[in-house]
């Protein structure tokens, strides 16, 4: 049996009333915790969202910031983001981003790292090109209560925490729930040159 491509299983789950309403509410609290995290003011920064998919942090983004550009792997993702949110959409790869160093003030990776072949090689080019970065990833070491997404692996959450301080300084939240997964949550500033 051939597998669904990851955004028509996305947006098959949103026609259950109960599940696109449960997004609604974990996507208003998405922001009022990025900016209580992170501190930041978006409206003057270049942001690109690493994954955008079927746009669950696009959405709320998309009105904060200067400019949003979003990659995916997937073609058919980038074309709904295309064409339901506002912000520039292009097909890339988490482990060869196509961009500048240090391009966008703040690149956003939620939930990506453990769907790509290498995470250290993920985070270290979304690090590269921005400089800053807020990325969640699932805490590998909280049991499953629930059947894992098929291509998704566990990222050893000390494991990933001490690679990002290699890159700069970082603040980390472990936790909350999100998406029904327990969180590990990094807001990393670059090191200046410097400070290493």
């Amino acid at each position: 049996m051939k597998k669904k491509p990851y955004l028509e299983i996305q947006l098959e789950s949103l026609k259950n009333p109960k599940i696109k309403k449960w997004r609604e509410k974990v996507q208003a609290k998405f922001l009022p915790q990025f900016y209580e995290f992170t501190g930041l003011d978006l409206s003057k920064m270049k942001v690109l969202v690493c994954a955008c998919g079927s746009g669950f942090e696009v959405e709320p983004l998309q009105t904060e910031c200067k400019e949003l550009l979003g990659i995916d792997i997937d073609k058919e993702s980038v074309k709904y983001c295309s064409k339901n949110f506002k912000g520039k959409f292009m097909v890339g790869d988490a482990e060869n981003l196509k961009f500048k160093d240090n391009e966008f003030d703040l690149v956003v990776s939620c939930y990506t790292l453990e769907h790509v072949n290498n995470w250290k090689k993920a985070l270290h080019e979304i690090i590269r090109v921005g400089k800053k970065a807020y990325i969640k990833v699932p805490n590998g070491f909280y049991p499953d209560n629930h059947k894992p997404e098929e291509n998704a692996k566990k990222i050893n959450p000390f494991a990933f925490v001490k690679e990002c301080k290699k890159y700069g300084k970082i603040k980390v939240s472990w936790g909350p729930f999100y998406w029904l997964k327990p969180t590990v949550t990094v807001y990393l500033e670059k090191y200046s040159l410097g400070e290493v």
